[in-house]
């Protein structure tokens, strides 16, 4: 009956490789009962991949995962959902989850939202995410001079704010030195 428990032992299952174990386990009425809508998501979501289902199953699933997280509003589980889809190179779904982490008020699941934001942008190649993720990293940390490098790097192929991201550029080369 205690969640992190079961979740420990989800974990255990999957690290030994009992994935059929594993999968009764999710399914398990008695389990199922015990589980958030997105927890259940997460772990479905889990499930396609270790049971190595086609890249369309998993990624629906992660979607489903997402969807239940936005949901709940559960922004540990978005960073999770997160991480799990970055890890396995899938960069639009980081992304979404991400980005709605970053709308979280809480600022242990914002921060790492916003670095994960920029991580799976930088990942994917979306420039034009790229962009507004290093914009709403300055809001909340203005004088990180990772996100004003990638904000620069990422308004010169924009081609925005040429002229200012030049000086920009210098003064962060003085700043260096």
């Amino acid at each position: 009956e205690y969640l992190p428990i079961l979740q420990n032992y989800l974990t255990s299952l999957t690290m030994l490789g009992r994935f059929d174990e594993l999968e009764k386990l999710i399914k398990a009425p008695e389990v199922q009962a015990k589980l958030s809508s997105g927890t259940k998501a997460f772990y479905n979501m889990h499930l396609a991949f270790v049971t190595r289902k086609p890249v369309e199953d998993m990624r629906k699933a992660m979607k489903t995962a997402i969807t239940a997280a936005e949901i709940e509003g559960s922004g540990e589980l978005l960073l999770a959902i997160g991480k799990y889809a970055e890890s396995r190179h899938q960069s639009d779904l980081a992304e979404q989850a991400y980005r709605t982490a970053t709308q979280s008020r809480r600022t242990r699941v914002m921060l790492p939202g916003v670095e994960g934001l920029v991580r799976a942008c930088e990942m994917s190649g979306n420039t034009e995410g790229l962009m507004q993720a290093t914009i709403d990293a300055l809001k909340v940390m203005p004088e990180n001079q990772g996100y004003q490098e990638r904000n620069i790097y990422a308004s010169l192929l924009t081609g925005r704010e040429i002229e200012l991201s030049l000086n920009r550029t210098l003064t962060l080369l003085e700043a260096r030195q």
